[in-house]
């Protein structure tokens, strides 16, 4: 007896494809139910009406949800855009087909077809977010208030300024990426940028440029030192102890600090960059502090330049002669104090400037007992200096230094000039 024939019959439903097809998204978000409408039409004609009107709908309507009266997901999309609520709160889902003009996203839209993205993609970092034990970790600021008095600082107070974008990201998290790429604790490579952000490496290179400039061109604004009415005011009572008051001098205090490069192919550039002091190839930048604390990075030089050569390279001696004169607080000018590795003491008298340093020794002869006092003096009072770099170093960006010939040393040395200048408004003063 032959065995029964088993037949599996094929399955032949039709397959949900194509636009209109119930296994795709709507490409129109509903308008809701008769009460969904009606607010539309009211929030309209509040906007009619005037802006007044519309940002006190949107306080009540947002003070309900942040009570628990109320939840956003509840108000309808077409309502949360049109009152201008914000869409970003209820998730991803509530925004991922809609844009703030309320039309439907294309699917399978191309790049060139998704330049609206910032209108309605979900922002990484939100106000809320940013606790101040967040801020720290990400930026090194105390605060989110304390991050926003130095944007407005380097903004000039410009609030059009401030939100201006370079990119997709909204304005805070443009500033969040400048501030935690110059910190350079949490993130430090590209890739960690593009996962945390949803962007990638042009735009992020692109917004850091941008900020950078901004920081620049407030460095440039603001004087290169305290006035000396600013910095007898501003300063320790123990200082007065130890420096005249009466004697208007501009105390500054002065040291360098090495910047890590990496070893280049070419034996001009080797040597040029090449310390003995720092054992490798490095930028040297110098560090000025006021006895009221304020510090000043001062331009990156090649690693192979001396201390006094340095000085001259930059002409800071020249500098505070112009701005000595500028100052009507005081008619004396600078006192630099200087380790010994500084010969500037004829060079700075010649620009009207004088200079303490340590006593040297001549060969073969020990130093007297007032030449050994003196120097203990000069040590004391120079003390401040290391904290100042350690400052100027507290950033792990310029700590790291650059690790490959790739890397745009412009960029590098415009950061140490605009960190050296944020550190002023990121801690306490360090004397």
């Amino acid at each position: 007896m032959s065995k029964p024939i088993r037949v599996q019959p094929t399955f032949m439903a039709p397959l949900p494809l194509g636009n209109q097809s119930f296994g795709n998204p709507p490409l129109s978000a509903s308008k809701g139910k008769g009460y969904d409408r009606a607010n539309s039409r009211l929030v309209k004609d509040i906007v009619e009406n005037g802006d007044v009107a519309l940002s006190h709908q949107q306080m009540v309507e947002m003070e309900d949800v942040k009570c628990g009266n109320q939840k956003l997901a509840d108000i309808n999309a077409s309502v949360r855009i049109a009152v201008g609520l914000d869409v970003h709160l209820g998730g991803k889902e509530n925004v991922s087909a809609l844009k703030r003009d309320g039309s439907a996203k294309k699917h399978g839209a191309t790049k060139n077809e998704d330049k609206n993205e910032k209108d309605w993609r979900v922002p990484s970092i939100r106000v809320v977010d940013l606790v101040p034990a967040e801020v720290k970790r990400r930026t090194g600021f105390r605060d989110l208030p304390s991050l926003l008095s130095y944007v407005a600082v380097v903004c000039g107070g410009d609030i059009s300024l401030m939100v201006d974008t370079a990119s997709k990201l909204t304005w805070l998290e443009e500033w969040t990426i400048y501030f935690e790429m110059s910190y350079g604790r949490s993130l430090i490579r590209f890739c960690d940028y593009i996962k945390s952000y949803d962007s990638s490496v042009n735009p992020v290179r692109r917004v850091f440029r941008a900020k950078l400039a901004l920081v620049k061109a407030a460095r440039k604004r603001w004087p290169m030192y305290a006035s000396y009415t600013e910095d007898a005011a501003f300063r320790r009572e123990e200082w007065n102890g130890h420096f005249d008051q009466e004697s208007g001098a501009r105390i500054v205090m002065h040291d360098n600090t090495n910047i890590n490069l990496p070893s280049p192919s070419d034996a001009d550039l080797q040597r040029a960059l090449w310390s003995d002091y720092y054992g490798g190839c490095v930028a040297k930048g110098g560090v000025a502090l006021q006895l009221c604390g304020w510090i000043r990075a001062i331009e990156l030089c090649t690693g192979a330049i001396g201390d006094s050569d340095y000085i001259d390279a930059v002409e800071i001696l020249k500098e505070q002669k112009i701005f000595a004169e500028m100052d009507q607080s005081s008619s004396s000018g600078f006192l630099n104090i200087f380790d010994k590795g500084y010969r500037c003491v004829i060079k700075a008298k010649a620009e009207g400037q004088q200079c303490l340093q340590p006593v040297f020794a001549k060969s073969d002869e020990q130093f007297r007992a007032g030449e050994t006092l003196y120097s203990g003096c000069v040590a004391v009072v120079r003390s401040g200096n290391e904290r100042a770099v350690n400052r100027c170093k507290m950033s792990w960006f310029l700590k790291r230094g650059t690790t490959d010939q790739s890397w745009d040393h412009a960029v590098l040395a415009d950061e140490w000039l605009g960190w050296g200048f944020q550190v002023n408004f990121m801690y306490d003063k360090c004397l």
